[in-house]
Formats: C-alpha cells, sequence, structure tokens
C-alpha cells in the first residue's frame, strides 16, 4: 500500500506532537492513566486529521474549523487538567471510570468523524460547482433591499431602548448595568435577534457591493447597496460593538468577513489559519476573557502562561463532558430532548412546557455548581440524548456533512469573488466552534437566525418559482 506524501507529513506531525506533549505530561506523577493514554491517541489522530485538511487539494475550511476545536480547546486542556487532576471547577472529583469514559467518548468522536468524512469522499465537489453558480443567477436587488430595511428596524430597537451610550460599553458593565432587569426571553428579543439580524444584513450589503455580477432589472448595484450599507454601518458599530459581545460572537463575526474576502485555497494560508489560533488561544482569548470581565476599560491586563490557561474556564470542555457522564449516571438520559430543544430554539416555553435548558446549565445545577454558564462540547450534547450510540452515530453524521460543506466551500473558492454561498459557508466556519464548544441551546438562537437566513435568501428565489409554476395542461383524451 502506497500513501500520499500528505498523509505521511499529516502522520508524522502528529506523531511529533503527541510525543512532546507527553513528555511534558509524564515528566510529572501523572493521574488517570488510562484517560491520559487514550487522549494521546486523540492527540495523534486530531492532529494527523488537522495536517491533512490543511494539506488537502480541497480547501477543508469547514472541517478545520471543526478540529481546530477539539485539538486546542478541548483535548490539549484535557490532557493536561486529567493528567494532573486539576480543574478549574472544582465542586466535583472525578474518578478514572468517569475520566476514562470522557476520553473513551473523545477517541471515538473523533475516529467516527474521519469515517463519516471518509464516506462523503470528494466526489460531491461538480455538484457543489454547479450549486454555487445557480446561486449567482439571480439578481435578488429587491429581496436584500427589503432585507436591510428590515434589519435596520429590527437593529434599531435595542438602541432606541437602551441608548447609544448605553450599548457601547464593555460586556461586564453592560449586563450588570443595562442588561440586569431582562430575563432570558427579553435578551433574546432585544439583544441577541437584533445583532443576528442587523450583521446578517450587513454581510449580505458588502456582498451586493462586491458581487460580480450587476444587480438585477440594470441598476448599478453601488446605488443600491451602497446607501444600504451605509444605513446599516453605524447601526451595526453601536449595536454590535466590539467591546459588549460575547467572544463567540464577537470572533465569530471577525472570522465570517475573513472568509468573505480571503481566498484559503493555497495550503500555506490554511497552515497560517492553525498557527493563528494556536498563537491566539493563549494570548488574545485571554485577554479578550478580561475586557469581557471588567466594567469598563481601564484596566491592566494580566496575560496568563500557558500552563495556567489550560486550566482555565474557557477551556472546560472536557470537564463538562465528564459532568455529563456524572449527571447521566445519577439521572439518565434525556432521550433526544436537548438536541429537540436546541433546534426548535425559538418553540416558547410557554407553548413547550417540557422544553430544556442550555445542557450546561442541565447538567451544573443538577451537581450543584453555582455558576451554571458551562459549555456543553457536541460529545456532551450527543451522551446525554443516546449514551455512546448518540455519539457514534452523530459523530458520522457530522463528519460526513462537514464533508460536503468542504466541497462547497472549496467551490465557493473556485468559482472567485463573494457569492452567496460563500457568504453562507463564511458563517458556518465563523460559528462552527462555539457550536462545537456549546452548549447547544445557548448558542443556537443567532447563529441560526443568520444562517438560516442567508440560506432563504439563497432558496426564495427557486422556492417562489415552484410555487407561482402553472402546472402543465393535462392531455386531451
Amino acid at each position: 500500500m502506497r500513501f500520499s506524501r500528505s498523509i505521511l507529513v499529516a502522520a508524522g506531525t502528529g506523531a511529533v506532537v503527541t510525543a512532546l506533549l507527553a513528555a511534558l505530561i509524564l515528566s510529572r506523577p501523572v493521574h488517570n492513566p488510562v484517560a491520559v493514554l487514550l487522549l494521546l491517541a486523540s492527540v495523534l489522530l486530531c492532529t494527523a486529521m488537522l495536517v491533512q485538511s490543511a494539506l488537502s487539494r480541497l480547501a477543508c475550511l469547514p472541517t478545520l474549523f471543526v478540529l481546530i476545536y477539539f485539538l486546542i480547546f478541548n483535548i490539549v486542556p484535557a490532557l493536561f487538567q486529567v493528567g494532573l487532576d486539576t480543574y478549574f471547577w472544582r465542586l466535583l472529583s472525578y474518578d478514572q471510570a468517569t475520566t476514562g469514559a470522557a476520553a473513551a467518548l473523545t477517541l471515538a468522536f473523533l475516529v467516527c468523524f474521519a469515517a463519516g468524512q471518509a464516506s462523503a469522499g470528494e466526489r460531491h465537489y461538480a455538484s457543489a460547482l454547479q450549486t454555487i453558480r445557480d446561486g449567482e443567477r439571480q439578481g435578488r436587488t429587491v429581496t436584500f433591499a427589503a432585507f436591510a430595511i428590515v434589519a435596520f428596524l429590527v437593529g434599531i430597537i435595542p438602541v432606541r431602548l437602551f441608548g447609544v451610550s448605553s450599548m457601547m460599553q464593555s460586556r461586564g458593565s453592560l449586563s450588570e448595568l443595562v442588561f440586569a432587569g431582562l430575563d432570558q426571553t427579553g435578551m433574546g428579543l432585544l439583544v441577541y435577534l437584533p445583532r443576528a439580524v442587523l450583521f446578517t444584513g450587513f454581510i449580505l450589503m458588502l456582498y451586493g457591493l462586491a458581487r460580480r455580477r450587476a444587480a438585477a432589472g440594470g441598476l448599478d448595484r453601488y446605488a443600491v447597496f451602497l446607501p444600504l450599507f451605509l444605513l446599516l454601518l453605524p447601526l451595526q458599530l453601536i449595536v454590535n460593538f466590539p467591546g459588549a459581545q460575547s467572544r463567540f460572537w464577537l470572533f465569530g463575526m471577525l472570522i465570517t468577513l475573513g472568509l468573505m474576502f480571503v481566498s484559503f485555497r493555497s495550503v500555506a494560508r490554511r497552515l497560517l489559519l492553525i498557527a493563528v489560533f494556536v498563537v491566539g488561544t493563549f494570548t488574545v482569548f485571554p485577554i479578550s476573557q478580561q475586557i469581557n470581565r471588567h466594567e469598563g476599560f481601564n484596566f491592566d491586563i494580566e496575560l496568563p502562561t500557558i500552563e495556567e490557561y489550560l486550566t482555565h474556564g474557557d477551556l472546560d470542555g472536557f470537564q463538562s463532558t465528564m459532568n455529563t457522564i456524572v449527571y447521566v449516571d445519577q439521572f439518565g438520559h434525556s432521550y433526544g430532548r436537548q438536541l429537540a430543544s436546541a433546534v426548535l430554539f425559538f418553540v416558547p416555553r410557554g407553548i413547550w412546557s417540557g422544553k430544556s435548558l442550555a445542557t450546561g446549565n442541565v447538567t451544573s445545577s443538577a451537581l450543584g455548581f453555582r455558576f451554571n454558564n458551562l459549555s456543553a462540547p457536541i460529545i456532551a450534547e450527543l451522551y446525554i440524548d443516546g449514551s455512546f450510540f448518540a455519539v457514534i452515530l452523530g459523530a458520522f453524521a457530522i463528519g460526513y456533512a462537514y464533508r460536503r460543506l468542504d466541497c462547497l466551500f472549496t467551490a465557493a473558492n473556485d468559482v472567485g469573488g463573494v457569492t452567496l454561498y460563500r457568504v453562507l459557508l463564511a458563517l458556518v466556519c465563523g460559528f462552527t466552534i462555539i457550536l462545537m464548544r456549546g452548549s447547544l441551546l445557548g448558542v443556537m438562537a443567532p447563529v441560526a437566525s443568520s444562517i438560516g437566513a442567508v440560506y432563504l435568501v439563497i432558496k426564495a428565489p427557486a422556492w417562489a418559482a415552484r410555487l407561482t409554476r402553472q402546472p402543465e395542461p393535462a392531455a386531451a383524451e
């Protein structure tokens, strides 16, 4: 059997990274040896998959973001937390059965994710290319203009309610002084929804300005989209003021904007992206966390050491998975209620009395944690609903779906320019990390609103054509 050069490079890189991490862990007394061994196997597999994705003929950015989350934000921190038996949330102690089960779930997820990707392959590229081109045939000028007006009307609601100066504070000040009186429904309708709708309108206006094709009806696209862009720009800067945003929303917006305009057909750029995340995780991420937590912007920034940050609450994904295992041992599985609640996030609790809270909240509250806004990685979301079977099946499905997205992303890059599918895929990539980190119900509303709105804009002309198509006359007998 012959292996390609990229596979050999990926396997070699995975082996080197795993050996280095093993040397660091084994230089100290090791706790939970079985879990450590399984996590080292996960490091090897995840690193090899990450490098292979970067070196692939496809521009595998969607898959790349999944693997970046698991390697940098979940598995490597887990290796140090489990190996040193040191966790940020210290209410519980975890026995070797729990740590081993969580590590086995992680490795099983990666193996099944890889299997799902292999089953999809690259055969969908040709159809993806045609899909991208078909998506650019309609001008949609009226649709975009209408959406921009709606985005303005929705986006101005929090400005009218709270004021410009109130909206442009740090997140800590905003939460304590402005949003303190809002319940979960109020935050969703008056804060998160306006942010999502406004950002979606903003990037669609950018698409309108950047696309190659002139607007439908012979109109100059600058005459249509430039005034609408200028209408939304100041509101975007106020409602989505960077210092007031949660990190997942802020970085999701920045990633989306970057991927709309920067091509990643180059292997060098993909490798650079991975390096940026490695460095940024231990610099930009903790700095932004301090900005979020303080009231105001006048404070000294303290950058933690890498070892300190590896056990920080920002990287608590593996501990949240263990919390879920402990929760299931005590209270049982939820048999689909958690995922259903996330997918049907828009259904009010007044209508659906059995609608659950976010998984991180459910498990932490039941286990006695005082702070309940915890993550729940996709592994935990699947496990709480259906044990190992759900993790295996879900990982395979996610791997298959993300390989299809890789084909679409590659086709969008090959077509060139800014296309609607490129906007859609930029959004998917931008928010993949937080979707993998969870809790799903906690982040689904703004993310699904943005992605769903762009998908609706793409599909609306075809759906409208089907609805207005006249049926063919019946043949005469």
